[in-house]
């Protein structure tokens, strides 16, 4: 069986998407999509179905994925017993310790992100990262947004990424991306089938909002914004896992980012219509200190978030 046909079919398998597989594997999506219809060619099987738009494994999916995770676990324990003989093999070196503090400091990457970009977009990223570079550790925080940009400011991080723009003469700000918000409504709502959400289609219902997202809020206010539509936010959650569930129970709707909900879209759990006013929307920001020098493993890492974030954005409509 050829490796990387084997390899695409196994990181699209673990994630569903074709897209994020390809930003994992660092290929586009049409050369991931090409390995695995020679993989199902030259078995004659095919390992996916589409069921309305969606990749799912088939019965014989389900058996090679299994297969191909204990193959791929099994080249990570190679490839560290390789380098534990290597490693014993080589002279020791007596190292300043001024270049072990700079070996060591190169081993770590310190990321501070607020909580919605934390939680739902920097796991992929790291995923990837760690994919490619699996001596470099990773260590991760999430932060309110005032503190997170202090500590980013007083270089007590080397990344951070926040959910709107801030000025600040001692920081480097890029924007990563913008993902889109949609409505969010449980697979029984009768809103479920409209192609797209109007301002009047809101009219009346029940809102499950986060209490500490003031850009959810202005987004809502924004796009009702002089239609005098009545809107009940009856129902206040402190995180999103919580709010979720509570479109699921049909205890109202929520307009929330696309990322946040793509599993429960996959799976069916909840129901995602896109708001008629594309330009709502709403964009996450890298920070880091503007006088940090970028070592080789952080630059990595920025590269690989950026080539994500190009892979997702290209992955939704807008």
């Amino acid at each position: 069986m050829e490796f990387n046909r084997l390899r695409s079919f196994y990181i699209t398998a673990k994630y569903t998407d074709l897209n994020e597989a390809a930003a994992n594997l660092g290929i586009p999506p049409k050369a991931v999509a090409q390995n695995i219809k020679q993989l199902q060619e030259d078995y004659g099987v095919n390992f996916f179905d589409f069921v309305q738009g969606n990749l799912v494994l088939t019965d014989a999916g389900h058996m090679l994925y299994v297969i191909a995770q204990e193959i791929f676990n099994l080249e990570k324990q190679a490839e560290n017993r390789i380098r534990g003989f290597k490693q014993a093999s080589q002279p020791q070196k007596s190292v300043s310790p001024s270049i072990q503090n700079e070996q060591k400091v190169e081993s770590l990457i310190r990321i501070h992100a607020t909580e919605t970009f934390g939680a739902y977009y920097l796991p992929t990223i790291i995923n990837a990262f760690k994919q490619l570079n699996p001596q470099i550790r990773i260590k991760m925080k999430i932060l309110p947004l005032k503190a997170l940009v202090n500590n980013t400011v007083q270089q007590n991080n080397d990344l951070g990424f926040i959910p709107e723009y801030v000025e600040n003469e001692n920081l480097q700000i890029r924007e990563l991306i913008e993902d889109k918000l949609v409505v969010i409504v449980s697979p029984t709502h009768p809103l479920k089938a409209l192609p797209q959400i109007k301002p009047l289609n809101l009219e009346g219902q029940f809102l499950v909002m986060h209490e500490n997202d003031p850009i959810q809020h202005r987004a809502i206010e924004k796009f009702v914004q002089d239609k005098s539509i009545l809107l009940f936010k009856h129902l206040e959650f402190s995180n999103y896992e919580a709010i979720k569930q509570a479109v699921k129970d049909n205890a109202g709707i929520a307009v929330i980012c696309n990322k946040i909900v793509s599993n429960e879209i996959r799976n069916r759990k909840l129901v995602a219509i896109p708001l008629a006013n594309q330009n709502i929307t709403h964009k996450f920001y890298m920070i880091r200190p503007k006088d940090r020098i970028i070592t080789p493993s952080l630059g990595s890492f920025i590269e690989i978030a950026f080539k994500w974030a190009e892979s997702y954005i290209q992955s939704i409509s807008y």
